[in-house]
């Protein structure tokens, strides 16, 4: 008991350190603990404590039903949680986050409790978002072009080709 509670106090240091969102959870999923920082980005007066965070609004209502089934999903297995779903910032705002966790077992494998981490991708997902929406209008712009438009990856392998050059050139695997 006293060692487990000597890690604790090592990893609340650990985490209070860190420049993201982070957390302790029990061996059942339960969070025991989280870092200022998740208070300062949801606001000091939301319960998120133990399973609170299904029930304070801090995920985006489209998400939570996912995020719910995939972290039970990595009690049972065991196995590390990964997801990306949008949380409430205290002023509204949703943005997008990385949620990490991975158990630490006991010598019989048994899990003690989860480190977890929430690294928030906003920008990340907007440029992603930003570059597909550029693919789409490229791809619908030369689609049906009258000359032959062919683009090819870094290794020379077709990742594109129109109409036009599918009929100059016989070729048709890339679409």
């Amino acid at each position: 008991r006293r060692r487990l509670k000597e890690r604790e106090a090592y990893y609340r240091r650990y985490t209070e350190a860190m420049p993201q969102m982070a957390f302790i959870a029990d061996a059942a999923g339960n969070i025991i603990y989280y870092n200022q920082r998740w208070y300062d980005y949801i606001g000091r007066d939301r319960r998120t404590a133990g399973w609170g965070w299904q029930t304070e609004q801090v995920h985006h209502p489209a998400d939570l039903d996912r995020t719910v089934r995939r972290w039970q999903s990595s009690l049972r297995s065991g196995r590390p949680y990964e997801i990306e779903y949008r949380l409430r910032r205290a002023d509204g705002e949703y943005r997008w986050h990385l949620g990490r966790a991975i158990p630490f077992k006991d010598p019989d494998g048994q899990i003690i409790y989860w480190l977890g981490t929430n690294t928030d991708i906003h920008q990340q997902k907007l440029t992603e978002e930003a570059l597909k929406q550029s693919e789409e209008r490229f791809k619908a712009a030369f689609a049906h072009a009258g000359v032959g438009v062919a683009v090819t990856d870094a290794a020379g392998s077709y990742v594109f080709v129109n109409k036009a050059y599918q009929k100059l050139t016989g070729y048709t695997q890339a679409e």
